[in-house]
């Protein structure tokens, strides 16, 4: 009888500690370790390689990923063209202060040929070093590109030194 009842306490246990365990967790948290969608993959793919491409300052990638009307709001508010982004890439001549860290994705589908795609980020050395990003992905073509970006600091780390 106590070995029943042992088993029985397990068994309820193992089922509902998954449970409590993500009370309080965000939902698009919960789900990081799902199967990703075809959509999933190719964005995030397009986010990281497009990140990786202005870490090497390889303008000519940058320039064929975003597309012509881009259009961003960074973390101090003002806003950037695609102009903008490129001419800022010459400037810099990809010296980066550190390669970021981008976590936590999350793909919000808003039709066919659009998505959302949100992610937190790390830039070391930099300020605002937390950012919230969203970014927006409309298909041309056959081709995902990027057209609007909005870069949020996170304000509990808005005064990082």
């Amino acid at each position: 009888m106590t070995n029943r009842l042992c088993c029985l306490v397990l068994s309820i246990v193992a089922v509902a500690l998954p449970a409590f365990a993500r009370k309080g967790v965000p939902e698009a948290f919960q789900n990081q370790s799902k199967p990703q969608s075809a959509l999933e993959q190719t964005l995030i793919s397009a986010e990281k390689n497009l990140m990786e491409a202005m870490e090497r300052n390889d303008v000519a990638y940058v320039r064929n990923a975003v597309s012509d009307d881009f259009y961003a709001i960074g973390t101090n508010g003002d806003s950037h063209s695609k102009g903008d982004l490129l001419e800022d890439m010459h400037e810099d001549g990809g010296k980066g202060k550190g390669k970021p860290i981008l976590y936590f994705f999350q793909v919000i589908p808003l039709n066919d040929g659009a998505a959302v795609v949100t992610y937190d980020m790390v830039k070391p050395g930099e300020r605002p070093r937390y950012q919230h990003i969203s970014n927006t992905w409309v298909k041309q073509g056959d081709q995902w590109k990027l057209k609007f970006q909005q870069s949020t600091p996170n304000l509990w780390s808005a005064n990082d030194l």
